[in-house]
């Protein structure tokens, strides 16, 4: 779980460049506890649905579900680096 909210925040720290126009980037991560008698079209699924509540609670949050209703992770500001992706037209 921390790392998917690392991940979550290392994105947000960072940016998106193309030429002068500079876009913020944000994501929103699930983490699903997976059972052993889960097929993958229903892991699928259920990281789907995740995802889906993580972005009806606001966008850029990690959620997780190990087992009952998927929840917000409430982690610590990790110390990350801010990045600037450069985009160059073909």
């Amino acid at each position: 779980m921390k790392d998917a909210e690392r991940i979550r925040q290392m994105i947000e720290a960072s940016s998106c460049r193309f030429g002068a126009e500079s876009m913020p980037m944000t994501a929103s991560c699930a983490v699903i506890e997976v059972s052993k008698s889960e097929t993958p079209d229903q892991l699928l699924e259920r990281l789907s649905q995740v995802v889906s509540e993580a972005k009806k609670a606001g966008r850029n949050l990690t959620f997780c579900d190990s087992g009952g209703d998927p929840a917000g992770v409430q982690l610590p500001q990790f110390e990350v680096l801010s990045k600037d992706l450069l985009l160059q037209a073909p």
